[in-house]
């Protein structure tokens, strides 16, 4: 896409946001647990997640991938499975919880570990981070998310394998990107691992 300003670019990303979350909302709870198996599924064919000590993943909302057979096939496997909690001054910080149970609920509704019964992960440890979006360029692993800029805050924190997680109906063409965006290196949809860019 073009040079464009931020005023204008901001705008576009805006109906951009608003296109994506009505598609979303055709998708059916039903519908969206097979395609979420189907994901994970494909996920574990990427080799970074194969080498993987620490993934960076994340508890879904209801119209995003849901990781949760992902995760429990990472703790079977002996990886260690960090989640996003999101702090003051919009960053986020990952943590790995003891238990099941050291779950709350947090700022955005979204279930994520309680930080006094877990322990905090340094960037620099986590191997692969999920991380979930409104849309994905799968060309160049250019993503759309909700436009708080957590995770790109985080992700130019890290240098772990970025992972797209999303629907094949968020896979576009075109998606407004600028210096503060983080691409990803490999986008996955229920049918396709697109990467690794």
């Amino acid at each position: 896409m073009e040079y464009m300003d931020d005023a204008y670019e901001a705008r576009i990303k805006s109906d951009l946001r608003r296109f994506m979350m009505k598609r979303l909302a055709d998708i059916s709870a039903c519908e969206r647990n097979v395609l979420s198996a189907l994901s994970c599924g494909l996920l574990r064919e990427i080799p970074e997640i194969k080498g993987a000590k620490i993934v960076l993943s994340y508890m879904a909302m209801p119209s995003e991938i849901d990781t949760v057979c992902a995760n429990k096939f990472f703790a079977s496997h002996g990886v260690q499975v960090a989640y996003p909690v999101c702090m003051s001054g919009s960053e986020i910080k990952a943590f790995i919880p003891r238990d099941e149970s050291c779950f709350k609920l947090g700022k955005y509704e979204i279930m994520e570990p309680d930080v006094r019964r877990s322990r905090e992960v340094a960037p620099a440890d986590i191997s692969c981070v999920l991380v979930p979006g409104l849309a994905f360029c799968a060309q160049d692993g250019r993503r759309l998310g909700r436009g708080c800029g957590y995770y790109d805050r985080f992700l130019k924190r890290t240098g772990a394998c970025r992972i797209g997680m999303c629907f094949d109906c968020q896979i576009i063409e075109d998606i407004p990107f600028s210096g503060v965006d983080v691409r990803m290196n490999y986008v996955v949809t229920s049918s396709k691992i697109f990467g690794r860019m």
